[in-house]
């Protein structure tokens, strides 16, 4: 039917839009296709077959044949197939047209129930096989979630390649269900989850990470302990102590062993000047520990062309052209530079400070790339 009325064609196409909006704001997973049954073996010119077969949910379920023996007897053979639901009443049928095995796919629509479905050999004896498998085709929500740990205890370690992170899994059921996972985290100052369920830490203290699909919920407290960082001179930063039997309460006490670095006020740490300090936080008869290692960039850049000069001795005069933060590893820099050799050739000349010392050169750009 036309429709000819401009202004229902009008409110149609608003409802249209209205619903295309609202379905992309709820998450679903690609469809995930799960095994229903699978066989091999021999048959002869008129045997019957038959397999009991169980549909969790309304699917397109799908079939592929194949021969085991390379022969055109193999490619001739043909099966009648006919699925008939508890009832006895048929369902889905192949008779007509017949299944042949060159490696055939076929594809049929099938409610949740169980099923009887019948192989009848047409003609020649082979060897055959087939796999079944399904895939949902409406909305299949999830009923129970379960992590594969319900606590984590992590250091907070501030370089890319030593930090440590952790891969949480969820165990969903059914397993074929359509719905998307979403991740959070109650603190995110102290570790952050991906949506694939990695965790990173970012601050000493504790967070619940939880994995939800609707009102399904499960849970993992996480605590972050001790560990290493590093920060740039000037730098504050709170830290999130916790106590075990009294969550989210300050009640122990912290100490610097060497204030003139790395100086504290209640829970908050500066760096003061170059160097290493350990912060202690004791509470309830336990100790937690983080090293701070605080560089300063104003030191790292004249070492750094002192030590470019003593790369290119008396060869030829390295001048320097850029200083910039290579943004990959907190307190590493790199010089670009020219010689008056080569004053066309413009190369780069790493350094950073690594753990309370420093690095230049090939050392440095080792240690950069490796992520150190």
């Amino acid at each position: 039917m036309i429709m000819k009325n401009k202004g229902i064609r009008w409110m149609l196409w608003v409802l249209t839009l209205v619903g295309i909006i609202l379905g992309s704001g709820r998450l679903t997973q690609a469809a995930v296709t799960y095994d229903i049954l699978s066989d091999s073996r021999a048959i002869t010119k008129g045997e019957v077959v038959t397999y009991e077969v169980t549909i969790p949910v309304k699917s397109k379920v799908h079939l592929h044949f194949y021969g085991l023996q390379d022969s055109l007897r193999t490619y001739m053979t043909q099966f009648d197939l006919v699925f008939t639901n508890t009832n006895g009443q048929v369902v889905e049928s192949l008779v007509d047209q017949g299944i042949e095995l060159d490696d055939t796919d076929y594809e049929i629509d099938l409610k949740a129930g169980k099923y009887t479905m019948t192989l009848t050999a047409k003609r020649y004896s082979s060897s055959f096989a087939f796999n079944m498998t399904g895939t949902p085709t409406g909305k299949v929500p999830v009923k129970k979630l379960k992590l594969n740990t319900r606590k984590l205890t992590m250091k907070l370690n501030s370089t890319a390649k030593l930090k440590e992170t952790a891969k949480l899994t969820a165990t969903v059921t059914p397993y074929y269900s359509t719905e998307t996972l979403r991740w959070s985290s109650s603190n995110k100052k102290v570790a952050t989850v991906s949506q694939d369920g990695l965790v990173t830490p970012k601050g000493m203290g504790k967070t619940v990470i939880q994995v939800r699909s609707g009102k399904v919920t499960a849970k993992c407290n996480v605590y972050v302990t001790g560990g290493w960082v590093e920060y740039n001179v000037g730098k504050s930063r709170k830290l999130l102590p916790y106590v075990r039997n009294i969550e989210g309460h300050e009640t122990g006490t912290w100490t610097s062993s060497r204030p003139a670095v790395v100086s504290l006020t209640k829970s908050v740490f500066t760096t003061q000047k170059q160097g290493k300090s350990l912060l202690r936080f004791v509470c309830n008869g336990k100790t937690y520990r983080l090293t701070v290692y605080s560089y300063d960039l104003k030191t790292l850049y004249p070492k750094a062309e002192q030590s470019l000069k003593e790369y290119w001795g008396d060869n030829d005069t390295p001048i320097v052209t850029e200083r910039g933060y290579y943004t990959k590893k907190p307190g590493s820099i790199y010089l670009r530079y020219t010689t008056e050799l080569y004053p066309e050739q413009v190369e780069e000349f790493y350094a950073c400070y690594y753990k309370g010392e420093y690095y230049c050169g090939d050392e440095a750009e080792t240690l950069i790339k490796q992520g150190k």
